[in-house]
């Protein structure tokens, strides 16, 4: 069976959703402080999808979950 992974995957237990916070701070230290390549952190270190660890290091917020909102069954009949 083969999963789709992707772009900010866990490709270790094959679900995908946003990175937590977590793995946020932890990719961009990695990067930033010791100077680690984005592949090696991604695939070495956390056994990520390389593209959502460059989205974490490009990122200067940490990913947060939004949705849009659902609204109501008024919304039709109020202004």
């Amino acid at each position: 069976m083969v999963t789709e992974i992707g772009p900010w995957s866990d490709v270790a237990s094959g679900v995908g959703g946003v990175i937590d916070v977590d793995n946020w701070a932890e990719i961009r230290r990695l990067h930033r402080a010791e100077g680690m390549r984005i592949k090696a952190i991604a695939l070495g270190r956390l056994r990520l999808v390389r593209s959502p660890a460059r989205e974490a290091v490009r990122s200067d917020a940490p990913p947060r979950y939004e949705r849009p909102a659902a609204g109501s069954r008024v919304d039709a009949f109020e202004p």
